[in-house]
């Protein structure tokens, strides 16, 4: 059951991507269906037949996947991205300074649907984004990797 007063913060995009991922998960829900019958054979026999048994298994994983995502689309609320780089928001980029070792670093703060590492987006979710959320361009913030200093904040 969902919790009504929990939301599930999206950019349009994110929410774009968590529709398009349940459509492909209840597509592949599906397929799988077709090949328990046909492996099940004309005489529906599915008692030890571990091919319908490892496709059954498969099948209720990927329902209980399907039933997460659709959780998260009934709690899901839009956001618009940033106007303005006061504020650390979804969709600003950060530039930060590790001050253990005088390194910049630039993250893009994002939904939890668009998180890609290799192009430095992280969630407003993870540790790291949760701390920079509504911070301002100096402020320092302890993280248990050492603390970093916010030096710009771009939309």
């Amino acid at each position: 059951m969902v919790n009504s007063n929990k939301k599930y913060i999206l950019t349009a995009e994110g929410y774009t991507k968590l529709k398009e991922n349940i459509k492909k998960l209840g597509d592949e829900v599906k397929n799988i269906g077709i090949k328990k019958g046909e492996a099940a054979g004309p005489s529906s026999d599915w008692h030890d037949n571990p091919a319908y048994e490892e496709l059954d298994s498969q099948e209720r994983m990927f329902l209980q996947r399907l039933a997460a995502l659709k959780d998260k689309l009934s709690m899901a609320e839009i956001v618009n991205l940033p106007t303005n780089s006061e504020y650390v928001e979804i969709g600003s980029t950060v530039r930060i300074l590790l001050l253990k070792n005088n390194k910049e670093q630039n993250f893009i703060i994002t939904d939890p649907e668009l998180v890609d590492p290799s192009e430095n987006k992280i969630s407003y979710q993870s540790p790291v984004g949760s701390k920079l959320i509504s911070k301002k361009i100096g402020e320092i913030i302890d993280l248990p990797t050492g603390p970093i200093k916010i030096l710009d904040i771009r939309v």
